[in-house]
């Protein structure tokens, strides 16, 4: 997927305020490789809100429901524990 300029603007963001700490990065490489895990991170968290948000809402399912589905999908019908 190409970068976008929000992107690079958002990159260059965190690179100054990073350059701007008491002990900065090592390396733009150094850099780049933290900020990609704060991004993975931040979209995890994000996807977990969500998860909770629709569970809450009532849109879940039981964890009994899912393995069922599981089972069903996968056409795996083995000794229930």
């Amino acid at each position: 997927m190409p970068v976008t300029p929000h992107e690079l603007e958002l990159f260059q963001d965190y690179v100054r305020a990073r350059l701007g700490q008491p002990q900065p990065p090592e390396s733009l490489q150094e850099c780049l490789n933290q900020w990609r895990r704060d991004q993975q991170e931040a979209k995890v968290v994000d996807d977990l809100q969500h998860a909770i948000m629709e569970i809450d809402a009532g849109a879940g399912i039981t964890l009994d429901d899912a393995v069922l589905q599981l089972r069903t999908s996968l056409h795996w019908y083995g000794q229930r524990s």
